[in-house]
């Protein structure tokens, strides 16, 4: 059980580094540039958050339960008078890992109970989710590990959600499927690594991919490199939103 006294939000985009798309401002203007914003005062939660989970395991098989009260991390809701902030949320979930083949099999259910918007009438305020994840783990050959997940976000008050919405065209679909692909190859004597990721939206079609490198033949420094693009048809979605936050970086770290 955790009990969190003083509520801590997500590391959000919120306008002043990276750019995103908002249905006030982003069609007016033309592009993805929105103004920045920050949650102060009385937008901030005062209440605890809550949270337990009881894990059991069965031979290899190991299931668990767990449930949350608190608020969504990211403030996502806005008040009457256009003010961001971070409504309240339930979640109520279940997940297993087992071994299948010749690797590790993962499946994980939640549901996401808005209950600022039960009805999913309130158009800025997120509707309740059931969002499921599907995953599958293996080595592929000697210091090669490949995996795949198939995620689903599903709307429950979908039909409230577009008959309420100040900008339904910019609504996503009813179900939201991200398909991720992952490749790890460890090289000389563990000491390179390289990784492969690709988030991939079939029902957005857009996607993320990150690519990166790490070097570290000594425990003293590590020398990291990597892109991260972001790709899509339309300006709106989730990934393609931060198209030109795409990048390139390289980072030397030291220990002592």
């Amino acid at each position: 059980m955790v009990l969190t006294p003083e509520f801590t939000p997500d590391n959000y985009i919120n306008g002043d580094y990276f750019s995103f798309f908002s249905p006030q401002y982003s069609p007016i203007s033309g592009t993805n540039v929105a103004p920045s914003f920050n949650v102060t005062g009385a937008q901030l939660p005062s209440s605890p958050e809550y949270a337990v989970r009881i894990s059991k395991s069965l031979g290899s098989t190991e299931l668990a339960l767990y449930g949350y009260r608190g608020f969504y991390k990211s403030p996502s809701s806005m008040t009457d008078t256009g003010q961001p902030y971070f409504s309240a949320l339930r979640v109520y979930g279940a997940s297993a890992i087992t071994p299948f083949a010749q690797g590790l099999f993962n499946a994980e259910f939640a549901y996401y109970d808005s209950t600022d918007d039960e009805h999913g009438s309130h158009p800025q305020i997120p509707n309740s989710q059931a969002r499921y994840l599907l995953g599958y783990e293996q080595e592929l050959i000697k210091n090669l590990t490949g995996s795949v997940q198939w995620y689903l976000e599903h709307t429950t008050e979908y039909a409230a959600l577009v008959s309420h919405s100040l900008t339904s065209e910019f609504e996503p679909a009813r179900s939201r499927i991200v398909v991720t692909q992952r490749l790890m190859y460890r090289a000389l004597q563990q000491t390179l690594t390289f990784n492969a990721f690709n988030f991939y939206s079939t029902s957005d079609a857009d996607g993320y991919l990150k690519f990166s490198t790490d070097y570290s033949p000594t425990d003293d420094w590590r020398l990291t490199g990597g892109v991260n693009v972001f790709y899509g048809d339309q300006p709106h979605t989730f990934f393609n939103q931060f198209s030109d936050a795409s990048n390139a970086f390289i980072r030397l770290r030291l220990f002592y």
